[in-house]
């Protein structure tokens, strides 16, 4: 008992205190590199936290983790203000913001004693929150690889359209 409250504790605190770092890194210094390693370091703090914990809530880490990247992406293309990351973000924000209701509405989901028929739904909404983090990952090995932001945005919109989709199946 005493150690699972303490492993629990551990990845809570690791994946907060990464995701804060990262964004301090990106935001207030010149490190972006050094930045952008400490995005993906609590990525995966974020990941394992979902493992020990898989009804966590991650609103508050992703959405610092998702700022951080595009921050430290917009340094590296130096380019001013890029529409693309800008429509990146409004995307990334989306996906951070309805990953936990759409999971919350695919548990919902009316199953019948001894049918064992079950939707695509619920099975996609388990999955949005690594995908959610797995987007992020990309994007940051996008913004280390300096590649154009569209490249981002059409990441970001390819795990829209599945949360779309999994919204308008739950919504239907």
């Amino acid at each position: 008992m005493r150690g699972d409250l303490v492993r629990k504790l551990a990845a809570r605190c690791l994946s907060t205190g990464l995701a804060v770092l990262a964004f301090v890194v990106l935001a207030l210094t010149g490190a972006t590199g050094w930045g952008l390693a400490l995005a993906v370091a609590a990525l995966a703090a974020a990941a394992v936290e979902q493992r020990i914990r898989p009804n966590a809530d991650l609103v508050a880490e992703t959405a610092l983790i998702a700022a951080a990247v595009l921050v430290g992406y917009s340094r590296r293309l130096d380019d001013g203000l890029d529409p693309a990351l800008v429509a990146t973000a409004l995307v990334l924000l989306g996906l951070v913001l309805l990953v936990g209701p759409l999971r919350t509405a695919g548990n919902l989901e009316i199953r019948s004693a001894n049918v064992s028929v079950r939707s695509w739904t619920p099975l996609v909404t388990d999955r949005l929150g690594t995908a959610l983090l797995g987007l992020l990952a990309a994007v940051a090995l996008a913004a280390a690889l300096v590649l154009p932001g569209v490249v981002a945005l059409v990441a970001s919109l390819l795990v829209g359209a599945g949360a779309g989709a999994v919204a308008l199946d739950l919504a239907r």
